[in-house]
């Protein structure tokens, strides 16, 4: 793109980028270089940064949003208000997910687009999003938006991928909605059943360091597991690769605090523990709510967070986890 533009955006070739978060139409593209342009002016750049191109992608991205639910006002009045079954959430979304979300609030679209309620079914919402280019279909390796002689959405195509375009203006940056991991703190932010809270005693402050280590293998292991039961889990790409990332990264963190355990040792080990058992229930949960719910890897994650639990209430098993490499 000249001296104008920088090489890459987020690793990414900047013209790549700047096609991917466009929707495929020219004006959308020319709409989309003005915004980096103005946002370099506004910023006294005589060239257009790379932080200058992340910027206008969160303004064009609030701007297509809002103009996108204009563009359909009369043919659907509704459009807006569907926006909110994606926000806060991840990019990829199943249809059973979808579903869920739809169903918890189809009683109140109806009574307020009450000449629309043909087109307000899961299957109609899909086809309205599909066809004004807020969401594609993913077939193969590929996923398809609207445009040319491409075939909508079918009824058993069950995963969709909101457009790159309106993903920032909608918080939706990742394949999903993942949950903080809090090493080392008892209590995460969140947590998928209470019952775990309950099973929770206080730690017994005279832990050896071979039990705190006996600990952390178990959390290695049960991470291990989980890791091979993603490589054969069908999750959709993206979102297995984000699933991965963070369990692999519970497993490193375990690692550095086992390796801590021969110069002294340290006494958070069971808060440590606690904090991956919380959280691997709580990715269990987020899939679920994709989803997922009857996946070996959503029950495996939920098995494993309650073998940690009960390691930490003093059983000497030696790592067998509640889980099962299965596929």
């Amino acid at each position: 793109m000249g001296d104008l533009f920088p090489v890459s955006v987020k690793g990414e070739p900047t013209s790549a980028y700047i096609l991917r978060h466009s929707l495929p139409r020219p004006r959308d593209t020319i709409q989309f270089l003005n915004v980096c342009r103005d946002i370099a002016d506004e910023a006294g750049n005589f060239t257009i940064t790379e932080h200058d191109v992340l910027a206008a992608t969160e303004r064009f991205s609030g701007w297509k949003l809002q103009d996108l639910a204009k563009e359909y006002l009369i043919s659907h009045p509704f459009l807006r208000s569907l926006f909110v079954l994606f926000e806060n959430a991840g990019y990829v979304v199943m249809r059973a997910a979808l579903e869920d979300r739809f169903e918890a609030c189809k009683r109140s679209l109806h009574l307020a687009f009450s000449d629309y309620t043909e087109s307000l079914t899961t299957q109609g919402v899909i086809d309205v999003l599909y066809g004004v280019g807020f969401i594609g279909v993913k077939r193969g390796n590929d996923t398809v938006y609207a445009g040319g002689s491409a075939t909508p959405p079918l009824p058993d195509e069950d995963e969709f991928h909101v457009h790159p375009c309106f993903r920032t203006a909608l918080n939706c940056l990742g394949a999903m909605e993942l949950p903080t991991y809090l090493p080392g703190r008892a209590r995460n932010p969140v947590v998928g059943h209470s019952s775990l809270a309950a099973a929770i005693t206080a730690a017994d402050v005279g832990l050896t360091v071979n039990r705190n280590v006996r600990l952390l293998n178990e959390v290695t292991a049960a991470g291990e597991r989980l890791l091979r039961q993603l490589t054969r889990s069908g999750l959709p790409d993206n979102m297995r690769e984000e699933v991965y990332a963070e369990i692999a990264r519970v497993v490193a963190v375990a690692e550095e605090a086992r390796s801590e355990q021969p110069d002294g040792g340290r006494r958070d080990v069971p808060d440590h523990v606690l904090a991956a058992a919380v959280y691997l229930d709580a990715l269990a949960t987020r899939l679920a709510a994709h989803g997922f719910r009857d996946r070996t890897v959503t029950r495996g994650l939920e098995d494993e967070s309650r073998a940690l639990i009960r390691s930490l209430g003093g059983s000497l098993g030696g790592g067998g986890g509640g889980g099962s490499d299965s596929g």
